[in-house]
């Protein structure tokens, strides 16, 4: 251990951190398990979903119409190289409940629940509160950034609840968040 002086505090000791999951277990034990990943086209989805399938999850992804046709690429790459996992992309605007709720109810229905949420979906402005009529895009940045976000983590909550006794153990939701948000 390791003795500590910080100012107004006497003898913090600080010991070596502990390790959460063994080195035998760590992201194989997520192999044939399924995530959900929204902003899935951006580059940090794209490098995500890419990860985790490599490392054999069942990955599905939610993008914009626009990004859709990218992941539809993504995964064909993907079913060449013959990977453990897999990908999926739907087409999914995460602050519109009617675009969230059928997506999840699919995955419920074909992946027995799921396992990891990664909340990467999100808008960035600049210099955005100073600017005239900016009521509109502010509106949006919040409904995607947060509103969206706490939908899409909602349901998946519920499909993490659905799961088998033998994964209930294994679910987490990760939020990145741009500083607007």
């Amino acid at each position: 251990m390791t003795d500590v002086e910080v100012k107004g505090v006497q003898d913090i000791n600080l010991s070596e951190p502990k390790r959460v999951i063994d080195e035998d277990q760590g992201i194989e034990r997520w192999a044939g398990r399924v995530a959900v990943v929204t902003g899935a086209s951006s580059a940090i989805g794209i490098a995500i979903c890419e990860a985790l399938v490599r490392h054999g999850l069942a990955v599905c992804g939610l993008t914009t119409r626009a990004g859709k046709h990218e992941l539809e690429d993504l995964s064909k790459k993907f079913e060449k190289e013959n990977l453990k996992g897999r990908l999926q992309a739907f087409e999914c605007d995460i602050k519109e409940e009617g675009h969230v709720q059928p997506i999840f109810n699919y995955i419920g229905d074909h992946y027995d629940g799921i396992d990891l949420l990664v909340n990467n979906s999100n808008i960035m402005s600049k210099g955005l509160i100073l600017e005239d009529d900016n009521t509109p895009i502010m509106r949006d940045i919040m409904e995607t950034n947060i509103i969206g976000m706490c939908i899409v983590t909602r349901e998946a909550s519920r499909l993490m609840m659905m799961r088998k006794e033998s994964r209930k153990q294994l679910g987490h939701v990760i939020n990145i968040l741009s500083i607007v948000g």
